[in-house]
């Protein structure tokens, strides 16, 4: 059986077929859950700044502007010793944002 991964493959021997079969199913359903985390607008799934300003209907710098002001909140994925800022939006605080704003508009 030939397990393949995003940085290779690698050989394994399964003496059981039915083993082998439900290694290989557990091995693709993961596969299939992290390719979903990485989709935008799946449940729990983060977006970019630029996928957010385009869900609140405004631009990327009206969007920066907010996180400055500390009224939207974002998960900071910026590398260590990296100059620039890395954002990510989790979809549920732009919503609650996006609600309170049209509560105030």
């Amino acid at each position: 059986m030939n397990i393949k991964s995003g940085r290779g493959s690698a050989q394994l021997r399964v003496s059981d077929p039915d083993a082998a079969a439900r290694l290989g199913a557990d091995v693709q359903a993961e596969a299939k859950r992290k390719r979903e985390r990485k989709q935008p607008g799946r449940e729990g799934a983060l977006l970019t700044l630029k996928q957010a300003a385009d869900l609140l209907d405004v631009s990327v710098a009206t969007l920066r502007r907010y996180v400055d002001e500390g009224s939207l909140r974002y998960i900071d994925m910026t590398r260590h010793g990296s100059v620039r800022r890395r954002m990510k939006f989790d979809r549920q605080d732009l919503e609650n944002f996006k609600a309170r704003r049209s509560r105030i508009e």
